[in-house]
């Protein structure tokens, strides 16, 4: 999932900072699928990790509503025994 964010109309950077602390944290910000993922972590591949399942959560919830959608089209009865529209 990671990867189609460096497709045309993706994006994806990190960088390090200190928190007032001094401790070091890792911000990583990502957008794609219409939408933007910005996580924040003490180490930079937890940072990563926490990104993908931030976008697995969002695609999976997307692909639920649009299976949900398709299964309502699928029960819907087809229009076979209603008269044909005839215009004039």
């Amino acid at each position: 999932m990671l990867t189609d964010l460096a497709k045309p109309g993706g994006g994806l950077g990190w960088v390090s900072a200190l928190d007032v602390e001094g401790r070091t944290i890792w911000i990583v910000d990502a957008h794609g699928y219409g939408k933007r993922f910005i996580v924040r972590a003490d180490e930079i591949l937890t940072a990563f990790v926490e990104l993908q399942r931030a976008i697995h959560e969002f695609v999976a919830e997307k692909l639920t509503v649009f299976s949900e959608l398709e299964s309502q089209l699928i029960r819907t009865p087809p229009m076979q025994d209603k008269a044909p529209c005839i215009f004039y």
